[in-house]
C-alpha cells in the first residue's frame, strides 16, 4: 500500500510539472502523455506516445518517446524569443485598424511577460502555456507551435489574470485565421528507445 501511494503521488507530481500536458501532439494528431522513470535514483521525465501505451505490442512508424526537458527548453526558447521580439509581436498581433498606441502596448506587455516568465512557478507556467498555446506538433523536420492570436492577446492585456483553457479542447473548435504557427527547426534521431531533437546551429 506504501508503495501504491507512493507512485499515485509521483504521478500526480509528473503531471503537475509537464509543461506541455495535453498539448503534445505528432504530425497525426496523436497526443504524448507524461510519463517518468528511475536510472541510478535519478527521475527521468518523458512524453510518450498514447499509441504506443494503448497499443504496447505495436511498434509506431512516428516517434514513440521524447525526453521532457529537451522538449520543453525548446518551446520556451521559442516561445521567448517570440515575445522579445518587436517586429514579431507588431505583425502577429497588431491589428490592422489598430493604433500604434494599442500596439505598442501589447509590445510592451509582451516583454513584460517574458521577464516575468523566468520567475513563474511550474503549475503557473502550465497555466499560462495553456492559456494560449493550443498544440505543440512534433514533425519529421520541424516543431509547430500553434498560439490563440485572440487569447494571447488578451493575456497580454490583462496582465497575470490569465484562465487556463481546458486541455481536451479540439483544435478544429478554433477558427483557423486566430492561430499563429511558430516553427522551430528540428530533425528527429532515434536513440535506442526514444527520439531526440537536433536543433541546427
Amino acid at each position: 500500500m506504501r508503495g501504491n501511494r507512493r507512485k499515485r503521488h509521483d504521478h500526480i507530481r509528473e503531471r503537475s510539472s509537464s509543461l506541455l500536458t495535453g498539448l503534445l501532439t505528432d504530425g497525426a494528431g496523436n497526443r504524448f502523455t507524461p510519463s517518468f522513470t528511475f536510472k541510478k535514483r535519478r527521475r527521468y521525465r518523458y512524453y510518450v506516445s498514447q499509441l504506443s501505451v494503448k497499443n504496447p505490442g505495436t511498434k509506431p512508424e512516428g516517434p514513440i518517446r521524447f525526453p521532457a526537458r529537451e522538449i520543453e527548453s525548446r518551446v520556451t526558447e521559442r516561445l521567448l524569443s517570440f515575445l522579445k521580439s518587436d517586429a514579431e509581436v507588431f505583425d502577429r498581433l497588431g491589428g490592422a485598424a489598430e493604433g500604434p498606441a494599442t500596439t505598442g502596448q501589447l509590445v510592451d506587455s509582451a516583454k513584460k511577460l517574458a521577464l516575468q516568465w523566468p520567475s513563474l512557478r511550474s503549475d503557473d507556467l502550465k497555466d499560462l502555456l495553456a492559456s494560449f498555446v493550443r498544440r505543440v506538433i512534433i514533425q519529421e523536420n520541424k516543431i509547430d507551435i500553434l498560439l490563440s492570436r485572440a487569447d494571447l492577446r488578451q493575456v497580454l492585456q490583462e496582465g497575470d489574470k490569465f484562465v487556463p483553457t481546458p486541455l481536451d479542447r479540439p483544435l478544429k473548435s478554433i477558427n483557423p485565421d486566430d492561430l499563429i504557427c511558430l516553427a522551430i527547426e528540428a530533425k528527429l534521431k532515434r536513440s535506442g528507445g526514444e527520439f531526440h531533437l537536433v536543433i541546427p546551429p
